[in-house]
């Protein structure tokens, strides 16, 4: 049976990338990285999901309920719970201590943490409280000045700090100006307004929107904060219930158990967690050596999905953060190409980068540097500014700027000198030699080592007018790689929407692809539903995989009518399918959906059954059930797997499977007058135009008679042709005493 409707741990792995970095190929799980934690007290280190991992760093406390739910979030092996409830690095130790009261009581830990323990991150679930001291938002103090001072090597050894923005939102007190107008400018005063640490912003793991807790930017010296976002709670659908409660985020508590909390606290570990996964990939990849934290800091915030305005916000900082993205520049690094340069620059001096981008691409570069400790209430609370630029062809291109006069508006782009971290993003629409430039524009305090992302080569989006399109409904899981690698390997053509869209959307194309991945509450919503039958009313075609689709709507008239399934039953326990002999997709194989390279994630694969004539069987589970069929109606077609494709354990499987599914669903685009003759060999395919066709070339054909029409009265044509606003000009047909004179000769339910 599906698990109960409630949020764990895995709807943030999900959100962030962590359940695909822990799987195959990347097997990231924290191994050998040890985090540092302060918190009301310490995580309780008897939890099954915790022992062995966790040693206690102070003296005088007791183990605490929100600490250990901040722990299992960030690194719970999930022990109790059959690994459902597990954290972001479940095999990462940690060290667990009191909050400190003194910056002496700060500064003597964190040395014990790196010192003795090895620690390489903080992880931070408190702050200071406002309450109606509404004036100390955004305040750069005596602590953030220490934080800056710490992450830049104060205490000997560098530390990556994370740290909760804070639930600031809705402080009744502070409902005015202070100077920021309500919701803007609530960054407590603290560690919060440091410019070395990672700021988490709080967003619902189901919708990826900003929580209605969650405190927003700027500070008092207009810099960006929150750093980055990842999920905090689950979005309430109950109006009656306050802000901050619902489902939330489940994690472990003190006794062997588990509660559901939400804040920006459960954010900040999910952060730690998946930093921890960074350093266990950086370290195996990079022959051991750790990363700076300024390259932390940027390799989060260079691969972060961008929510809300383009660009950077006070909202949500650089965006949701995406941990298998991250390991993906961490892997590309050196592999052919330089990707994470770490340097160092003095006041005046002049780096340069030239890379040769292809056509169609997005060139990207995130250039971060841990700054020198700033002076409490100073105007500007930046010390060495440096600035990035990438020129081309005698045009430059600029960072992303936020104009803290207005908080609201969107990023434009210019000269940024208030920010430690600078971005520049551009299309390249010619291909050439573009050059990024880091430059020491006021360096009083150097040399100034900085960290430099470049990614060049990430494929622009296709135009509308691509054949498919993939609809990501995984709730942010990024099972949809696995799909476009295998249209990627099969050389299709695709356009892709990271949410679902409107059926005006879908109608632009002649085959979606719908992947729900993990999903079992919103797989297909009513809207959802609403826009694929409009989509499939039309004349689309549809691939439908998910392993709790049945078990979400398999009551409803759109599964039985539009995906033509009947429901049988939820987890087979089976990870092994045949292929129907003779049917054109799964003829002749046999695939598996455990291990291997594929997502690894079936637990719920199900049963089901054509529920019509129209509909027919795929695969098999192996001796028991149907796990896969198709329908052709005459006007749409549908494949769907009750299982997700992206578990199918190995990349040939998959390019095949896809390739057929293709091959199956998708109408042929006529491009030539040739093309256009030949549909009469293939009287049952569907075609489209796929451009406007002069066939002039016709009046030569078969000695003067021209151009044969498609179908005659023995074998008429019984396929689909969609002319998509395109025209057939100067055909030529010269039958005189034929009946059947035409493009189409006879149609027969065509």
């Amino acid at each position: 049976v599906a698990p109960p409707p409630t949020v764990y741990n895995n709807g943030s792995r999900a959100a962030v990338g962590a359940n695909m970095a822990q799987a195959p190929p990347y097997n990231l799980k924290g191994a050998g990285v040890v985090i540092a934690e302060w918190d009301g007290g310490w995580a309780d280190w008897n939890h099954n999901d915790l022992a062995g991992r966790v040693t206690v760093g102070d003296t005088g406390s007791y183990i605490d309920y929100h600490a250990t739910h901040v722990a299992g979030t960030a690194m719970g092996n999930g022990t109790n719970s059959a690994g459902l409830l597990r954290g972001m690095a479940p095999e990462a130790n940690l060290v667990t201590y009191e909050w400190p009261y003194s910056i002496n009581e700060l500064d003597s830990e964190t040395n014990d943490a790196i010192v003795n323990y090895s620690a390489v991150i903080s992880t931070n679930s408190w702050g200071r409280y406002i309450g109606s001291n509404c004036d100390l938002y955004g305040d750069y103090d005596d602590w953030s000045q220490n934080y800056d001072w710490i992450v830049d090597g104060k205490l000997g050894n560098p530390i990556t700090i994370v740290f909760a923005t804070g639930n600031e939102e809705n402080n009744p007190w502070c409902q005015g100006s202070y100077p920021y107008p309500h919701p803007w400018g609530r960054i407590p005063a603290f560690a919060q307004t440091a410019k070395n640490t990672i700021v988490v912003g709080a967003t619902y793991s189901d919708t990826n929107e900003h929580t209605c807790f969650s405190s927003r930017g700027p500070t008092d010296d207009g810099r960006i904060k929150p750093d980055v976002s990842a999920p905090g709670d689950e979005a309430n659908d109950n109006p009656d219930e306050p802000c901050g409660y619902g489902d939330m985020i489940r994690s472990t508590i003190p006794g062997n158990e588990y509660d559901e909390m939400a804040g920006t606290s459960m954010a900040a570990p999910a952060v730690s967690g998946c930093v921890a996964l960074i350093y266990q990939d950086y370290r195996s990849t990079h022959s051991g050596a750790n990363p700076t934290p300024a390259t932390i800091k940027a390799l989060l915030i260079h691969t972060a999905e961008d929510l809300g305005n383009a660009g950077p916000d006070y909202t949500y900082g650089w965006g949701l953060i995406n941990v298998t993205a991250a390991a993906d520049v961490v892997r590309a690094d050196n592999n052919p190409y330089q990707t994470i340069f770490e340097e160092v620059i003095s006041h005046g001096q002049v780096d340069t980068y030239d890379v040769s981008v292809p056509a169609g691409s997005e060139l990207r570069a995130t250039l971060v540097w841990t700054d020198e400790k700033g002076e409490p209430g100073a105007a500007k609370e930046l010390v060495n500014d440096l600035d990035i630029t990438i020129t081309n062809d005698g045009t430059t291109y600029y960072p992303w700027l936020l104009d803290p006069d207005n908080p609201g508006s969107p990023a434009t782009t210019g000269v940024d000198s208030i920010n430690n971290v600078e971005q520049v993003v551009t299309d390249v629409s010619t291909g050439g030699v573009y050059t990024i430039t880091v430059t020491g524009t006021s360096v009083p305090n150097g040399p100034q080592p900085y960290s430099l992302i470049i990614s060049e080569g990430i494929p622009t989006p296709p135009p509308p007018s691509a054949d498919i399109l993939i609809v990501d409904d995984d709730q942010g899981a990024n099972y949809e790689t696995y799909y476009k690698n295998a249209l990627d390997a099969n050389g299709y053509n695709y356009s892709y929407c990271s949410s679902p869209p409107d059926a005006t959307v879908l109608l632009n194309y002649s085959v979606v692809i719908w992947l729900t991945g993990d999903d079992f509450e919103d797989t297909l919503t009513s809207t959802d539903q609403a826009n694929l039958q409009t989509y499939l009313n039309n004349g689309g075609n549809l691939f439908i995989s998910g392993q709790d689709i049945g078990y979400d709507i398999g009551g409803s008239s759109f599964y039985h009518d539009y995906l033509h399934a009947n429901y049988v039953r939820d987890d087979t326990d089976i990870y092994n399918l045949n292929g129907v002999t003779g049917d054109p997709i799964g003829d002749g194989l046999t695939i598996g959906i455990s291990g291997g390279d594929g997502a690894n994630n079936q637990e719920y694969q199900s049963e089901i059954a054509p529920h019509d004539g129209t509909a027919s069987t795929v695969f098999n589970y192996a001796g028991d059930g149907c796990g896969a069929i198709k329908a052709d109606t005459g006007t749409y077609k549908v494949v769907y797997f009750a299982f997700g494709f992206e578990a199918i354990n190995n990349a040939a499987d998959r390019n095949t499977v896809m390739d057929r599914v293709m091959g199956w669903l998708m109408p042929h685009g006529i491009t030539t007058c040739e093309e256009l003759q030949d549909m009469k060999n293939n009287l049952s395919g569907n075609y489209y135009l796929a451009n406007d066709i002069d066939c002039s070339c016709t009046a030569g054909w078969n000695e003067g008679a021209g151009f044969v029409p498609i179908g005659n009265s023995s074998n008429p044509f019984t396929g689909t042709f969609d002319g998509r606003g395109h025209k057939i000009t100067n055909l030529y047909i010269n039958r005189p005493s034929t009946d059947f004179v035409g493009l189409f000769g006879t149609i027969a339910s065509g």
